[in-house]
């Protein structure tokens, strides 16, 4: 798939980029720039960057999806979602929520846009953070 959305946008999928959809892949929190570098620096695997070109490459195909408050990247989401962003950990919960669709579509076409993929960013803290900040 992801070779095939990069073919779409004319690029074409490296080592380096097959390194970084891994080390995304692996993960169910933000990425940053540093943190993706430092978890590729390990391996040798790929400069800053060319890590950071990447970051961009896979959110022009719609791979990765950047998470504004947290200054990161996550696997996008396929369909409408909301993402629930801890502010005290890398956390990040996707809730897609295809019933959205509809209320999306209908505030857009109002103002005259169409919508193909939306997602909302909540911030608040997670569940496990606040259980180890308590104990």
């Amino acid at each position: 798939l992801a070779t095939a959305a990069f073919g779409r946008v004319g690029k074409s999928m490296t080592e380096q980029r097959r390194a970084v959809l891994l080390a995304m892949w692996s993960t169910k929190s933000v990425m940053t720039l540093e943190t993706m570098s430092a978890s590729l620096d390990v391996h040798h695997t790929a400069s800053r960057s060319s890590v950071a070109r990447a970051l961009v490459d896979f959110t022009d195909a719609g791979i990765f999806r950047r998470v504004e408050t947290r200054s990161g990247y996550i696997l996008a989401p396929t369909r409408t979602a909301i993402l629930l962003v801890c502010r005290s950990c890398p956390s990040v919960v996707i809730v897609e929520m295809t019933a959205l669709d509809t209320e999306f579509a209908s505030l857009a076409s109002s103002y005259e846009f169409r919508v193909e993929l939306a997602a909302v960013e909540i911030t608040g803290t997670c569940v496990d953070y606040t259980k180890r900040a308590t104990t």
